[in-house]
């Protein structure tokens, strides 16, 4: 017995010394994440003491912080966290936003030919009664097809609403709830339909054209819908309506754009107020829950100006529109508390091609925000908190770059006075790239100075790493060398 227990304690030592041996491995390695930079441009010394903070985790239970020195990758420092259950990724969410949409509805419901009559009394028009216009035309058994023209079917644009505050979600849809918005026991109840649908009645386009399709089964019922842009050379222009959004700490504020696909103006005259910037205000109880208190046009804008964007300041007392108006890229600073316009900055001058359709992005961070406006030209403004701007710097991206490739919604930025540096997940065309890896651009007022893609060891296992979701990277200068 003597002997067996020696025994099972020699193995249980050995055991131990195994285990030990292991846990040293993992945990003396736990912390040493290297990066190797592959410098596509420039010279890393351009970048100075820029450090990257990198996020990364495996399975949602391993967890790294790792600050890579961007000229001494080798020198990536790492903190390390174990969870031993999994943590999912918690994001914020959306905060307020009014969104119209004047989609129409493509929808069909499914019918019989013995049951058409019937529905065929009670149908509300729009595109139901295109669609059973050509269900009636079209033999059993076949498909059939037909180009349609909006202005046939629709007086104004139908209006989808998507409403979100805090503590409150809303949606309606006018084309299939009108009663909601003419109903007086349902107005009574609700108000808020019957007011966007009396703010907003826009006119369908004269030449607004759409290709629907439906395919019956020998019995006559359908079985497939479509629709479809117009395949004629000359098919005219279409208008989507698109909302850009701004919460304060009572109202949300929206504005939409109001030219057609092919840059020519939809009729706004009928909205009351006329067009621009529009609030819709709300309170909130004791439990942070909010109620819509009214629909307002808050600030005039001529309609021919392009409508980029609208966001709060960061303390959420002004609001900041972007616009193209002329050849001028334009940020209109505007009190909510006013209702009046106290800055207004006309940064560039766009060729008459960008201006034509301009194509517009703007990044926010602590002190500055960037606009990625017309073809190749980052404009960097410093900001106050009451959002007050000026322009630092105006810096040409390159010939070569496609603007969206800095329109990631996951890019961080950081301006030192001099150099915008803009760091993001490898583009998606890197094939090379591992998912704990991240890309790297430094630019001055002459252009792109630096470009580097940095891998990761993480990024070597299978399955590999990745960069985590709910916190992005950042970006900082030691001493702003």
């Amino acid at each position: 017995m003597k002997k067996m227990l020696a025994a099972f304690a020699g193995l249980l030592a050995a055991g131990a010394v195994s285990l030990a041996l292991v846990i040293t491995a993992v945990c003396g390695a736990q912390d040493r994440v290297t990066f190797t930079a592959e410098t596509l441009s420039g010279d890393p010394a351009a970048a100075g003491d820029l450090i990257v903070s990198v996020p990364s985790q495996y399975k949602d239970q391993l967890f790294w912080q790792t600050d890579c020195p961007v000229q001494r990758p080798a020198d990536a420092s790492t903190s390390y966290r174990f969870a031993p259950f999994p943590e999912k990724p918690v994001f914020e969410e959306e905060q307020g936003s009014v969104e119209l949409t004047s989609s129409i509805d493509f929808g069909y419901v499914q019918i019989s030919g013995d049951d058409l009559q019937e529905d065929w009394e009670n149908e509300k028009g729009g595109m139901e009664r295109a669609y059973r216009e050509l269900y009636q035309e079209t033999p059993n058994g076949t498909e059939g097809s037909r180009v349609v023209r909006l202005a046939d079917y629709y007086t104004y644009y139908p209006l989808q609403v998507s409403i979100t505050l805090p503590g409150y979600r809303f949606y309606w849809d006018g084309e299939v709830e009108r009663e909601f918005a003419e109903n007086s026991q349902l107005i009574a109840q609700n108000p808020v339909p019957s007011w966007f649908d009396r703010m907003f009645r826009i006119p369908v386009l004269e030449s607004e054209q759409m290709e629907i399709r439906v395919a019956k089964d020998v019995d006559g019922n359908v079985y497939s819908t479509g629709t479809g842009s117009v395949s004629d050379a000359e098919p005219g222009p279409a208008f989507s309506l698109y909302t850009r959004s701004a919460l304060t700490k009572d109202a949300c504020y929206f504005v939409f754009d109001a030219h057609a696909t092919d840059g020519s103006l939809v009729d706004v005259s009928a909205i009351p107020g006329g067009f621009g910037i529009y609030c819709l205000s709300f309170r909130q109880d004791a439990d942070g829950d909010s109620e819509p208190t009214d629909l307002s046009t808050f600030y005039p804008i001529d309609p021919a100006a392009w409508i980029l964007d609208l966001v709060p300041s960061p303390d959420r007392s002004h609001l900041l529109l972007h616009t193209v108006e002329g050849n001028a890229y334009v940020v209109t600073v505007i009190d909510c508390a006013g209702g009046q316009a106290v800055q207004r900055v006309e940064a560039a001058e766009l060729t008459d091609e960008e201006a034509a359709f301009p194509t517009f992005y703007v990044h926010e961070e602590n002190g500055f925000f960037v606009s990625l406006v017309g073809s190749n030209m980052a404009l960097v403004f410093r900001q106050a908190q009451d959002g007050g701007c000026e322009l630092a710097a105006s810096i040409p991206l390159g010939e070569e770059v496609n603007l969206s490739a800095y329109a990631s919604p996951n890019a961080v930025m950081a301006f030192d006075g001099e150099r915008l540096a803009v760091a993001d997940a490898p583009a998606f065309w890197d094939w090379r790239s591992g998912q704990a890896d991240f890309s790297l651009q430094v630019f001055t007022e002459q252009g792109p100075v630096y470009e580097d893609v940095y891998r990761s060891s993480l990024s070597l296992g299978s399955p590999a790493c990745t960069l985590r979701e709910d916190v992005p990277l950042s970006l900082r200068w030691e001493t702003g060398s």
